[in-house]
């Protein structure tokens, strides 16, 4: 009796032995982890998965600048991070991504005033109630 195979990520039975998953998507979904892993542990770049992470909060704020409300479904639109990079601000992590148009993303970041007059606390609480 021959020994059965699982997908090693989704835990599906596979139909044959040489198999590692049980479909592209689980291969896609296995790699993208562990690079995310990789990225969190400094041992591989975070702008592998921008492109895909960036659409991510476009959609989640709708294609909506969450500073002056500017709909624009033509990407034009910009994800900023609240926290800056050089600061300690997380790359690829949602709370720390905004959705801003050209105009209000080159207003300057100012702790005391926040992000174009929003405050910064009121900038992530804005992101804390939507889902990615």
């Amino acid at each position: 009796m021959s020994e059965k195979k699982y997908c090693i990520y989704c835990g599906a039975l596979l139909t044959t032995r040489q198999q590692l998953y049980c479909s592209q998507a689980c291969a896609e979904q296995f790699h993208r982890e562990e690079l995310i892993q990789d990225i969190l542990q400094g041992q591989a770049d975070w702008r592998w998965l921008w492109p895909d992470r960036r659409f991510e909060i476009l959609k989640r704020d709708h294609f909506t600048c969450q500073v002056c409300g500017k709909h624009d479904n033509s990407l034009n639109l910009q994800v900023h991070h609240i926290t800056p990079l050089s600061k300690g601000g997380n790359c690829l992590d949602p709370k720390n991504l905004i959705t801003l148009c050209y105009a209000c993303h080159r207003q300057t970041f100012n702790r005391y005033h926040g992000y174009a007059g929003i405050p910064k606390k009121q900038a992530k609480l804005r992101i804390l109630t939507k889902e990615v």
